[in-house]
């Protein structure tokens, strides 16, 4: 007997549990943004969001780039540090031995 090992064609990515997984995604959303804005004034959300300085999101996207640069960066730097030697990992040069 000859197995058939020709792949299946994929199906809709809105069908099964995976379709009912990102309709129950976009139903929470859309439940919590009417929650969040439920009692606004659309216009006059508009017209502030129109007069916004967006310089400041600008700052902080910057801001929060450096801070992931920095945390890989010392990441990066311990992984460097760590000698495994036989079945301990010796970390930096303290007395910190990890039992593997």
């Amino acid at each position: 007997m000859v197995q058939d090992l020709s792949p299946r064609p994929r199906s809709v990515w809105l069908t099964g549990r995976r379709g009912l997984q990102y309709a129950i995604s976009v139903l929470l959303t859309v439940l919590f943004l009417w929650i969040a804005f439920r009692g606004t004034d659309g216009p006059r959300l508009l017209a502030s969001l129109r007069e916004a300085n967006y310089w400041w999101i600008g700052l902080s996207f910057v801001c929060l780039l450096a801070s992931h640069l920095v945390r890989v960066k010392s990441r990066q730097n311990y992984q460097r540090a760590s000698i495994t030697i036989g079945t301990h990992a010796i970390v930096g040069a303290g007395a910190v031995v990890i039992p593997s």
